[in-house]
This record gives C-alpha cells, sequence and structure tokens, in this order.
C-alpha cells in the first residue's frame, strides 16, 4: 500500500521547480502519498520550503522525515561531497527548529542524523533529541549511514542511560547490494528498530533503465554520475536479468520482485525511493498494491537460491561522501 511509501524529496527545488513540485505532489497526495522525506541540504536547500508551503496552502496532514547533520562541500574537481556536522545539542536544536520553520509546522515526525559524528560525546546527542521527543518537536528520531561499529556504540549508550532508542535507521539497502542484512539488520532488530532502506532501485538498475554497461540510454543519470556509473556494470546487468527471469518466471515484474523481497524482512516497513517522474511513481504505486498478491510466496529464500554471496559484500562503504 501507499503506507509503504517514504517519498524522496531531493527533487525538490532542484530536477522540479516550485511549480513543478507542486505539481508531483499534488499527483503523489491524489495517490494515496503521505510520507515524505526530506533534508536541510535537499533540493539546494528548497525541499522542506517547497514541502511545508505545499502542506500549508493545501491545508492538509502529511509525516514528514527530515535529516540534519551534513554541511555541502566543493571536491578539487569541482563536484558536489558533503562532510559532517559537529552535532552539539545547541546544533541539533537550532537545525530541528529551522527545519519546523522551513516546513510550517510545530512538530515533525521523525528527525534523523545523517551521518555518526565523533566531535561531540553520544549521550550529549542523545540527551538533545531526548529533549526534543519530551517537548513534542519530533515524535522520534532516526540515525543514517553509521557503520555497526557506530550504531553499536549509539546504542549501547541509549541502554546505559536509559535514552531513548532510534525508532528507525536509514540505510543503503537492495537486492544487489546486501551488505545491511548481514551487519546492520540482527543489531536493529535485537533492539526493535525498523531499517528504511533507500537506493532500493539501485540507482535505476533494479527499475529496468540500464541492459547495458556500454550503451546508455540517452540522458540517463549513468552518463554524468560515477556514483551511478558504478553499478552499472556487466556482473549487475547479468544479475539482473537473472532477476528479471525469476520474476517472469513467477508472474510478476521486476518491480514486484523488488519491493516483494524488501518488504519481506520483518525489520522494513516502509522504503523511501526517490523520483521525479509521475510516470516512474504510478509503477511503483502499482507494484505496491499488488504486495498482497504473493503472500505464500517465500522471496528471500527463492532468491538467495539465484543470487551469489557476493551481494552480501556491497556496497563497499555504507556512507559515500
Amino acid at each position: 500500500t501507499q503506507s509503504n511509501l517514504i517519498l524522496g524529496g531531493l527533487p525538490f527545488g532542484s530536477s522540479l521547480n516550485k511549480e513543478e513540485s507542486f505539481n508531483f505532489l499534488d499527483y503523489a497526495y491524489e495517490n494515496g502519498v503521505r510520507d515524505f522525506d526530506t533534508g536541510t541540504l535537499y533540493g539546494n536547500g528548497q525541499s522542506e520550503l517547497i514541502l511545508g508551503a505545499f502542506r500549508k496552502i493545501n491545508n492538509i496532514h502529511l509525516n514528514f522525515h527530515t535529516k540534519i547533520g551534513l554541511n555541502r562541500t566543493l571536491r578539487n574537481d569541482g563536484s558536489f561531497g558533503v562532510e559532517i556536522s559537529s552535532l552539539t545539542p545547541e546544533y541539533i536544536y537550532q537545525e530541528v527548529v529551522g527545519s519546523c520553520d522551513r516546513l510550517q509546522v510545530s512538530n515533525i515526525k521523525r528527525v534523523t542524523l545523517h551521518a555518526f559524528s565523533n566531535t561531540v560525546p553520544l549521550y550529549d546527542q542523545i540527551n538533545a533529541l531526548s529533549k526534543l521527543i519530551n517537548s513534542n518537536t519530533i515524535d522520534s528520531y532516526g540515525l543514517a549511514n553509521f557503520t555497526p561499529g557506530q550504531l553499536s556504540k549509539w546504542l549501547q549508550i541509549c541502554q546505559e542511560h536509559s535514552l531513548p532508542l532510534p525508532s528507525h535507521f536509514d540505510c543503503h539497502f537492495n537486492l544487489l547490494e546486501q551488505r545491511a542484512r548481514y551487519q546492520i539488520m540482527p543489531l536493529i532488530q535485537h533492539n526493535g528498530v525498523k531499517l528504511v532502506p533507500y537506493r532500493v532501485l539501485c540507482r535505476g538498475l533494479l527499475a529496468g533503465r540500464y541492459k547495458s554497461s556500454v550503451n546508455l540510454p540517452a540522458g540517463s543519470r549513468a552518463q554524468n554520475s560515477w556514483r551511478v556509473k558504478n553499478v552499472v556494470t556487466d556482473e549487475n546487468i547479468a544479475l539482473l536479468s537473472t532477476i528479471e527471469s525469476f520474476a517472469s518466471a513467477s508472474n510478476a515484474t521486476l518491480l514486484d520482485i523488488v519491493f516483494l523481497w524488501t518488504l519481506a524482512f520483518s525489520s522494513i516497513n516502509q522504503i523511501c525511493i526517490g523520483t521525479s517522474s509521475k510516470f516512474q511513481l504510478s509503477e511503483i504505486m502499482g507494484s505496491l498494491r499488488k504486495l498482497n498478491d504473493y503472500n505464500n510466496f517465500n522471496i528471500i529464500d527463492s532468491l538467495d537460491n539465484i543470487l551469489p554471496n557476493a551481494v552480501s559484500k556491497n556496497p563497499s562503504v555504507y556512507f559515500e561522501t
């Protein structure tokens, strides 16, 4: 159902201007989407403003999930990069209040720390988030892009000091990049934390956009993004073909199989997907509506039998800066 979907807010203010964003958000809302993932840097700093204005103009309720903790940087080659902020209690409070102002709300469903900051004691960071929960400024908090060791330290501090655990952990996770399944999931399942996977479609590869590592579609992201080129490899194209054959034999589409597998894990009840295409969003929602058709289908074991163990080692890093 659409309650499984958190729609990524990265395009609002970047690939879509304000008018285009409103048009797309109208379509998403009319089709049942209520959860939106955004961040202080998203959409060239405009995403929160656009989402907040859309909600207020239409006088509707939306669930906002926003992220804090990164600063934008420019690499030597001129490309975009990020650096981790110093997550002092003052910084956390100011950023959350700033997000509330831009989203034009007094309460945010979930605020997520974009990455692990080792410049401020973890107790101080968690205590600051706890105070924001107690003041009803946020319903809960999440973490993103931590390594297993960093996540273990955080959870340990929570338990030692009886501080609130994160409600969710946002993580790079998909059929071809399953590292989190073996390193992150055991940690969060033990503590009742939910996993929110992103890059579920492996940068478009699992949406069927790329059939070759050489003949890339005109205007595709793989033509000018090294991050996308890194996954559009001959090896992954071959694995994609294997999954597509499995989908066909199961009377399912590729998207059906991707979502069915992802949401089969007990620690996952929502996925975060970014798109600025109404057509793709309609495809995504169509597949999500069909999930109940496969209730008796043991998708995890079935795909474990045809995918190589190498997928358990990907991605090489959890957080790309």
